[in-house]
């Protein structure tokens, strides 16, 4: 589905259009969010580790509801949404290196929260990466809370939630 996103500036952007994810793209999917953590300066143990966890397993979970955005015929990030009205959680949203401060996490950041409304949520969690949480700060989102990774010492993740 092709859609136009008004970005922060008020200028409608119709270069970048949705899409559902297909099962099959799943490991392109796994890929580009390593890539995206590899532009945060993470060490490769850590990309090892989170290669186990980032793995896009919810793209043959909830394939609705998996939205990749593209640029022409390029994939610049993709986002998912899980859970049930009225609560959703925003599970992944990653942005390609090459596309990360182009404004199009804030595009994809607004998909994410029409569709979450579409789907009658009135809340919207999102278990934050610490290099993220500035952005969905500044998206509206408020910080409620933090959860400690037990298997990397020290690693904390910000836990925030949207109003709807």
């Amino acid at each position: 589905m092709a859609e136009a996103r008004t970005p922060g500036n008020g200028q409608i952007d119709l270069e970048i259009t949705f899409r559902a994810a297909q099962l099959d793209e799943a490991e392109l999917l796994t890929d580009l969010a390593l890539q995206s953590k590899t532009h945060w300066g993470y060490d490769l143990d850590f990309l090892e580790w989170n290669e186990r966890d980032a793995t896009i397993e919810a793209v043959g979970q909830a394939i609705g509801e998996t939205y990749i955005a593209e640029r022409g015929n390029r994939i610049v990030g993709f986002y998912g949404l899980k859970g049930y009205s009225p609560d959703l959680v925003l599970d992944f949203m990653f942005v390609a290196p090459s596309a990360i401060g182009s404004g199009i996490g804030r595009i994809m950041f607004d998909h994410a929260v029409i569709a979450a409304k579409r789907l009658g949520a009135k809340k919207m969690e999102i278990e934050s990466d610490p290099h993220a949480e500035g952005f969905y700060l500044a998206m509206g989102a408020k910080r409620v809370g933090a959860r400690m990774i037990e298997c990397v010492p020290g690693r904390i993740l910000p836990l925030l939630e949207m109003t709807l």
